[in-house]
């Protein structure tokens, strides 16, 4: 019922603003293919459904991807008094993935991205 209200409402909002930008004399130069491109580029709803779609395959392309390493450096002091004395710390760690992990997220993300398309295609429709 919403999809249905706003799939008109969409349309209504396309047809008024092509009213308010074509000539009075040629009210009747708007055809029903131009009408379904007006109402399609101005539906909220399809542009929603776009952008979910971006944002499920920058989600996979993220999946994909290796976890960072973290680089560190600290200073200890070794001994007292006399002895004092500074030890510098550079550490360099990388994060070693059980076998199948990243390969589990990367097929999850394609599932993502292959269902925001297939709500892209329904609302599209």
């Amino acid at each position: 019922m919403l999809y249905n209200f706003t799939r008109s409402f969409a349309l209504c909002a396309a047809l008024a603003a092509h009213a308010k930008s074509a000539p009075a004399q040629d009210s009747t130069s708007l055809t029903l293919v131009r009408a379904r491109e007006l109402a399609r580029a101005a539906s909220p709803g399809l542009a929603a459904a776009r952008q979910s779609v971006e944002a499920a395959r920058a989600r996979a392309r993220q999946a994909a991807a290796f976890i960072n390493p973290v680089a560190s450096y600290s200073r200890e002091q070794t001994g007292s008094g006399v002895d004092l004395a500074w030890q510098d710390i550079i550490a360099l760690d990388q994060t070693l993935e059980a076998p199948g992990v990243r390969s589990a997220r990367r097929g999850a993300g394609i599932l993502r991205v292959e269902l925001a398309d297939a709500q892209l295609r329904s609302v599209a429709a």
